[in-house]
């Protein structure tokens, strides 16, 4: 769940706006702008209008290279992520999700969800975020993509102007990641919640990877 607290916080705050000023800023601009991630990217969004482009790069760029990580905002992100599983959890849909992840995945980080669970947002600190910022922020993992009423050159120019001199620090993190686990035989897992009046049921099998040269066949077959 690091990531995940992590990029929610980029908007709670940088070196020249508290959460409440950037909010204001927002506002007045009419600019969208959050973090998220999931469990193969993490990614800072925006949408404005065309006449606040260079504004909202500015804001983008300020929000992931100078995030200040308040503690008093960590623990109020905290109490909403801890509320909002709490409902999670308790629905047969995220149960029978979660349960089919953890048996089709194993000890892969597949079988995982990106925010966490309960025990997970409760074991976090403001310092793994700060940690898993350091090591994953950085322009030369990142990919910048535009797309609206802009053309080339307008585009490159603010984006050399705003982000040109962010320069990545250190190496590369290495990942290192386990092997998915081996198909298994059919079997069925019930997951009794007694006093539920709804039933969810999932059937699954691990598939192709996006290097599997039959990948795209799938997909269309699929749909």
């Amino acid at each position: 769940g690091a990531a995940s607290m992590a990029m929610q916080m980029l908007t709670k705050g940088s070196s020249q706006h508290t959460e409440a000023e950037l909010a204001e800023e927002l506002d007045l601009y009419a600019i969208s702008l959050s973090g998220y991630s999931s469990s193969d990217s993490a990614a800072v969004v925006a949408s404005c209008l065309t006449e606040h482009l260079e504004r909202t790069l500015g804001l983008m760029s300020e929000v992931a290279r100078t995030p200040t990580f308040s503690e008093d905002e960590f623990e109020k992100l905290r109490a909403q992520t801890r509320a909002e599983l709490a409902l999670q959890s308790a629905e047969p849909s995220y149960i029978a999700s979660r349960e089919l992840d953890r048996k089709l995945f194993g000890q892969h980080p597949y079988s995982r969800t990106s925010t966490g669970e309960l025990e997970d947002v409760d074991a976090l600190a403001i310092a793994d975020l700060r940690s898993w910022w350091q090591q994953f922020v950085r322009p030369d993992m990142a990919v910048l993509i535009l797309a609206g009423d802009v053309d080339q050159v307008r585009a490159m120019e603010a984006v050399r102007k705003i982000l040109g001199d962010w320069q990545a620090e250190g190496p590369r993190p290495e990942i290192e990641l386990p092997d998915f686990p081996e198909s298994t035989p059919t079997h069925i897992l019930l997951v009794n919640r007694p006093g539920s009046v709804q039933s969810q049921i999932r059937v699954g099998q691990l598939g192709f990877s996006r290097k599997d040269p039959a990948y795209f066949t799938s997909v269309l077959v699929s749909d």
